[in-house]
């Protein structure tokens, strides 16, 4: 190293010591939390968190004090000093992050929605072989409330007697009996089909008729 080099590097080194003397880092002015929002569907369910530190002048700076994370309810969600977020029971909460003691922070909004129970309605349906039925699949939370707009996987356990669509609707195709399952995660729910030869259907049909007459 020359001579002027090392008069230079030794005044960025005093430069920077001046700094850190003085506290005149770049001053934070607003934090930004990503994502937004977050849903978590599963208990131990995770999803990280970005905190990022804006200056003044709009630029991403590396706080010289380290983020906060905090829940407003860490027996719905936790979060690590990290910034990883874990679903632990229903219910929603608010995670922060902060800088500057609370001064300066941002929050992302969490709904966990822990699924406990599937059930499939009907639970028992008797067909006629060439016949369709729609069944709807009601999934729970761990306190009891109905979780809407979740798409479960529907399958039958004997295609060569019902076929199912992925919407749930059931067609008929051999005499004989199968389980339709719909499944979420490792939450499943079942129905039992039994289906009849139209001639079989026909006479239980007329039975019930002449009784109900």
């Amino acid at each position: 190293m020359t001579r002027r080099g090392a008069r230079r590097a030794v005044a960025a080194l005093v430069a920077v010591l001046a700094i850190g003397a003085t506290g005149c880092w770049p001053k934070p002015a607003e934090m930004s939390v990503t994502p937004k929002r977050v849903e978590l569907n599963r208990k131990g369910e995770m999803k990280s968190l970005v905190a990022r530190v804006i200056d003044r002048d709009g630029q991403e700076i590396l706080p010289h004090n380290p983020v906060v994370w905090s829940s407003s309810d860490s027996n719905i969600v936790s979060v690590s000093p990290t910034g990883m977020a874990m679903a632990l029971s229903s219910g929603r909460a608010m995670i922060s992050a902060s800088i500057l003691g609370g001064t300066v922070t941002d929050t992302c909004e969490v709904f966990v929605r822990i699924i406990d129970s599937l059930a499939v309605h009907p639970g028992v349906a008797v067909m006629a072989v060439g016949e369709t039925k729609s069944f709807a699949a009601t999934l729970r939370d761990d306190n009891a409330g109905a979780i809407p707009d979740v798409t479960v996987y529907w399958s039958t356990s004997n295609p060569n007697v019902a076929s199912v669509t992925q919407a749930g609707v059931v067609q008929a195709l051999g005499p004989g009996e199968a389980t339709l399952s719909a499944t979420y995660g490792s939450v499943e729910g079942e129905a039992k089909i039994e289906v009849l030869s139209p001639e079989d259907m026909a006479a239980i049909r007329a039975g019930e008729d002449a009784e109900s007459k």
